[in-house]
């Protein structure tokens, strides 16, 4: 009984632990290399509108307004730009549309699941002589910011993949007190 309990035990400290959040986020968070096709672009950030917008830039210097897809921001003070600025250097990094999330609001506007590139490696230069790289994992901003209550789930829209990992997403920042739920029940 004793080794069953401290095999137990060393499994338990050192086989690590993670938390509900580090689980969900791992699980839906990441889309991976072989699922590439599902993304559209890439796109060139522009400029950050708000904590659920961004200006895009695509290969033709066409702008498109981006939405966060399933995202609203709220009138909270915490909730600005600094929220999405926060998130990482994304200015820097391409950014690309789940194919089967966007809806174009008009030809310049779309509402859509957004990813970035997190794990890439250089590959060397491309035709213009720019750093050209292989995007290994992409990484959704919008999920991340859910989860830390900086942006909330728009209920109104409900048609789009993704929508219960959003809402789970959003019962974590609730039960965690994160951001905006810190302040608000509903």
């Amino acid at each position: 009984m004793f080794r069953l309990i401290m095999s137990v035990l060393v499994i338990f400290l050192f086989g690590g632990c993670m938390s509900p959040i580090e689980e969900f986020t791992d699980k839906y968070y990441v889309l991976r290399e072989k699922d590439a096709n599902k993304l559209e672009g890439p796109y060139k950030v522009k400029d950050i509108v708000s904590s659920n917008t961004i200006l895009l830039v695509d290969k033709d210097s066409r702008e498109i307004k981006a939405i966060f897809r399933g995202c609203i921001t709220t009138d909270d003070s915490k909730m600005n730009i600094e929220a999405m600025r926060g998130l990482g250097p994304l200015l820097d990094r391409d950014i690309y549309m789940l194919k089967d999330s966007v809806v174009w609001i008009n030809a310049k506007e779309a509402k859509a699941i957004l990813y970035q590139p997190a794990n890439r490696i250089w590959v060397g230069h491309d035709e213009n002589g720019k750093s050209a790289f292989r995007n290994l994992t992409y990484i959704m901003p919008q999920l991340l910011s859910i989860i830390e209550g900086e942006i909330i789930v728009d209920h109104s829209d409900t048609g789009y993949p993704l929508y219960e990992v959003f809402k789970e997403a959003e019962r974590l920042a609730k039960e965690n007190k994160k951001g905006y739920w810190a302040t608000h029940s509903e």
